[in-house]
């Protein structure tokens, strides 16, 4: 994630500079505990990464399903 956002992203100018801040990124397991504490279930959690052909094409930042969740993710919750 902070080789796509920050330098890729950022770098290229397709995100403003400053827009990410690395240390603030959260992990999927981070945010899970977080949930479980306020009683949120997990339903679903989707990887996803950019799609370079995608973005570059049009110029602005496109991403696509993926099983890996190192660079982004969605997370979706249901409350108990």
């Amino acid at each position: 994630s902070w080789f796509f956002a920050l330098l890729l992203g950022e770098g290229s100018g397709l995100i403003p500079p400053g827009t990410h801040d690395f240390r603030l990124f959260i992990k999927p397991q981070e945010l899970e505990r977080a949930a479980k504490i306020q009683r949120l279930s997990l339903l679903d959690v989707q990887g996803e990464a950019p799609a370079i052909v995608s973005t570059v094409r049009n110029w602005a930042i496109t991403f696509r399903a993926s099983r890996s969740k190192a660079v982004a993710y969605s997370a979706l919750f249901q409350a108990r």
